[in-house]
């Protein structure tokens, strides 16, 4: 009964506090109202009729697969294609509530006299709707996350469109006329309304909360039906370990397989194209590179050129870790090996925490989660932070027992780490660990409080002073970050002036929380959609919660929250974001299976004295109809989703050719003393940047040059290079003789 009406509750909130769009009608002048807007056009034409302009059918910004139509551009129709007939499918779009999403829930059109004319409860797209020359229009959209378009036309062709559109933060007014063509009327930031956000944030928890409340009941009223037990052996110590080992050796295997056939050992997001050239800058010997002698002709992502200098606008830790790659010729290795080594602690903690069988479920659970596999394929700073933040997790596991100083060591040395690779993780982490922490010595050996925080500030301090040093040194200015330097506006906080929008409202971060968690959902397991939040949601559903539970609940709830501040959802190859936030939602969700299952045994215990383990056969089967929908499904899925996926988002980048090569490290330039150029600013980026060597003077320099100016610049520089140009043939991109000047 709870889960239906947590239910309904889900439905029901954003259907409550949709957004409403209002067009006051006088003739050629109209009145707009949306988002706490108003805005008064004087139009050529007079409104006579209305479309909601519809959008691809199936579209979703991060669709069942793990696609994603906003950030990455891997959304395909064709993938949907007969998929109302596909029973999982249509699963997962109840799970989800698919139908809700940017869905139009009412349509009025009032004469000026107060009559309706017409009235449409979940009007039709793509339907004409006829208008009063004066009048009031009134619409209002549930759960937007796809961009939605009203149009108001008239005579002779001209018409005027609103455009709604989150993902890139615009609310736009639009006129098309044959006369004068496209012209933009309006451009306000969106969302500004807290209300219909807050809602449909708060009804995708209930969802997930229902999800966790009715699965549950479902399974334990299996387990009445059918009251046996399933006894396995207790696995031994010797056995454990060498599970915990093998998980983590699939999870880093998957991470190679992934970047090998997937990514084809390259960099592709903007972020890790930074990263990787950095480590080339390391691996020559190293902090920064000379400054680029034509700098718009090297327009490497999130670069700084300061005071002759070159270097990227992020913390050294991961870069310096890629760097240690590059010089044994394998940077593609160093993150699935970091991930192997985050789900062999994670299964350690698991097994000090829940016993051996919550060891086993753990690594199975972190080693087959596609979001694992995915990022450590992926050259970004999340997966060396997850592990240092695992690596504290750990330690803080360990230093409970007996509040032990050399754990505590470790401890601030795994969050130093983690400040090299990811401030804001190891900022999270150290508040949540260490507030827990000294409560807990405050009630159990007050006497040790300094003698722990002594020895974490030991294990901290150096690593810090390295973070500082590495900042001073590089700008020439004590406690000036890079990242100040490469944009003074990208840091958290609400107000005009912030990131890339030049905005950023709760509202909107309440819509990057919702898209997160979405995200979330699909690609933390590869399960149907909400089940492994739910996962994690059961101890504290079925009422079996303990101290480590809030203290992992804590920790991803500490990224949810920090990230509603944050102006951009960062979503690529699931919301990496939360990565770090990975240990503790995986042994949350482990530790959410295993009560399910002391419940369902109506006992608590880990082992039994006869050396057997009970599981019930209810939850057997769902766990492992769960992993079949990630390993037969999802998994797969990905390897659809990113074929081909060689350069630019979106897939079908072309391949490489004639003056590239494949070595052992990845990608290289094949050429011998030649210059090649490009005119396409994507491929630059994602294919030649991190190809470059960082001092710009070996044998072959790859270089951006829009227009004849930058190239006669660089030709100036490298007067013995012929110039190459980049041309695709087919799917293939290669290097051919530029022969025009």
């Amino acid at each position: 009964m709870n889960a239906l009406l947590l239910w309904q509750m889900s439905n029901l909130l954003p259907v409550l506090f949709p957004l409403v769009i209002r067009f006051d009608l006088q003739g050629s002048r109209t009145q707009v109202r949306g988002d706490g807007r108003t805005a008064i056009v004087n139009l050529d034409f007079t409104p006579t009729r209305l479309v909601l302009v519809p959008s691809p059918a199936h579209l979703r910004l991060f669709a069942d697969n793990g696609s994603d139509s906003a950030n990455m551009l891997t959304w395909k129709a064709s993938d949907w294609r007969g998929s109302s007939h596909n029973p999982y499918l249509r699963f997962e779009s109840w799970l989800r509530g698919s139908s809700t999403y940017s869905h139009w829930v009412s349509l009025k059109v009032r004469l000026p006299d107060g009559h309706l004319q017409t009235s449409a409860a979940n009007p039709p797209l793509g339907q004409r709707f006829p208008l009063p020359s004066r009048g009031r229009l009134t619409l209002t959209l549930e759960r937007l996350e796809i961009p939605r378009t009203v149009e108001l036309s008239g005579a002779n062709g001209a018409s005027l469109l609103l455009h709604i559109d989150p993902n890139n933060r615009a609310l736009t007014l639009q006129e098309r006329s044959l006369s004068r063509g496209e012209r933009e009327l309006y451009h306000w930031y969106f969302p500004q309304q807290f209300l219909p956000l807050f809602a449909s944030w708060l009804a995708d928890w209930l969802r997930m909360l229902a999800i966790a409340l009715g699965g549950s009941g479902l399974v334990l009223g299996l387990s009445m039906l059918f009251p046996w037990q399933v006894r396995l052996p207790a696995p031994s110590s010797r056995s454990t370990l060498w599970v915990i080992g093998a998980g983590g050796a699939l999870a880093g295997g998957g991470g190679v397989l992934f970047t090998w056939v997937l990514f084809d050992r390259a960099p592709h997001i903007l972020d890790a194209v930074a990263y990787y050239f950095q480590a080339r800058i390391f691996a020559q010997g190293s902090l920064t590179a000379p400054a680029p002698p034509v700098p718009q002709a090297f327009p490497t992502p999130f670069m700084i050129v300061w005071h002759g200098r070159w270097f990227s606008q992020y913390p050294p830790g991961t870069s310096l870790l890629l760097a240690l790659g590059m010089l044994a010729h394998v940077p593609w290795l160093v993150e699935p090996l970091l991930a192997a080594g985050a789900v062999v602690l994670m299964g350690r903690i698991a097994w000090s925490l829940d016993g051996r069988g919550a060891a086993m479920i753990t690594v199975l659970l972190a080693a087959l989660s596609p979001f694992l596999l995915l990022q450590s394929a992926a050259f970004l700073s999340h997966v060396p932070a997850m592990t240092a933040a695992t690596l504290a997790l750990f330690a803080y596991e360990r230093w409970l027992r007996a509040y032990r100083t050399r754990w505590a060591l470790v401890g601030g040395i795994a969050l130093g780490a983690a400040l090299l690779c990811r401030e804001i993780s190891a900022v999270i982490y150290g508040i949540v660990l260490a507030g827990v922490g000294l409560l807990a010595l405050r009630s159990a050996q007050r006497q040790r409080i300094f003698s722990t925080i002594s020895a974490a500030l030991l294990g901290m301090l150096p690593l810090l002073c390295v973070y500082l040093l590495y900042g001073w040194i590089v700008t020439g200015v004590p406690l000036l970050l890079p990242r100040e330097l490469f944009s003074p506006h990208d840091h958290l906080g609400f107000g005009k002036g912030i990131g890339f929008y030049g905005e950023h409202t709760l509202a909107s971060g309440l819509l990057n929380s919702d898209e997160q968690l979405t995200s979330l959902a699909f690609t933390l397991d590869g399960w149907p959609f909400g089940i492994s939040i739910a996962a994690m949601l059961l101890p504290f559903v079925l009422r079996r919660v303990r101290a480590w539970d809030w203290i992992l609940a804590a920790i991803i709830l500490g990224f949810f929250g920090v990230y509603i501040a944050y102006f951009y959802h960062g979503i690529a190859l699931g919301p990496r974001y939360l990565f770090e936030a990975f240990p503790a939602m995986v042994l949350l969700a482990s530790r959410g299976i295993v009560v399910l299952n002391h419940c369902c045994l109506g006992r608590e215990g880990r082992v039994p004295a006869d050396r057997t383990v009970a599981m019930a056969p209810a939850v057997i089967v769902v766990v492992a109809a769960l992993l079949l929908c990630d390993l037969l499904y999802f998994i797969p899925q990905q390897f659809i989703v990113y074929k081909n996926y060689a350069g630019w988002p979106g897939r079908g980048g072309p391949t490489l050719g004639a003056g590239f090569a494949e070595g052992l490290s990845g990608r290289e330039l094949a050429l011998q003393n030649a210059l090649l150029i490009t005119t396409d600013w994507w491929t630059y980026v994602v294919y030649l940047a991190a190809l470059n060597c960082p001092h710009l003077s070996c044998s072959t320099v790859a270089a951006f040059a829009p227009d004849q100016a930058v190239l006669h610049a660089l030709e100036a520089v490298y007067p013995q290079y012929p110039v190459f140009t980049t041309r695709v043939t087919g799917n293939t991109l290669e290097a051919v003789p530029l022969v025009a000047r």
